[in-house]
């Protein structure tokens, strides 16, 4: 099974663009690469002032964004994490369970810009979400993504 990489939208947007034009070369590694390296976009996939005050990009009111969308703009680190991984319950808050901290999780430590404090929190969490019951798969890859937390943070 392959793995499917999701991108920002911004990323999507730009990729689009491009294909439009007849620029079919460039990967959607190497455009979100670049925008991060012009300072365009931050590491997690959202826009920069820098972006923003250039007009490059617009800025969005965060009111007309849907819970999942403010949620993300509140916690950039979540930014990357596919909707798909987020429920809102009754009361407008934004949960996301085992299987989407895990996608994080995974994320975060293939990433080459984490940090320990961000592994660290992940490894806490991930400790919970054991406390709290999980199946013996999940229970599995929650051990395994510790153990790996613990071989890059020590």
């Amino acid at each position: 099974m392959q793995k499917k990489i999701e991108y920002p939208s911004l990323v999507e947007q730009a990729y689009g663009i491009l294909a439009s034009r007849g620029i079919t070369g460039v990967s959607k590694l190497a455009l979100f690469n670049n925008m991060v390296n012009q300072g365009l976009l931050n590491k997690h996939g959202q826009p920069t002032k820098k972006a923003i005050e250039n007009g490059l990009i617009e800025a969005v009111d965060y009111n007309d964004l849907n819970p999942i969308q403010q949620f993300k703009a509140d916690y950039p680190q979540f930014s990357a994490v596919p909707d798909r991984f987020f429920q809102v319950d009754e009361q407008n808050n934004v949960l996301i369970g085992f299987k989407g901290f895990a996608w994080y999780t995974t994320e975060l430590i293939d990433s080459r810009t984490a940090t320990i404090k961000e592994l660290v929190s992940a490894k806490q969490v991930l400790a919970e979400f054991k406390e709290h019951g999980l199946t013996d798969q999940q229970l599995q890859l929650a051990d395994k993504l510790i153990k790996l937390i613990d071989r890059i943070t020590i």
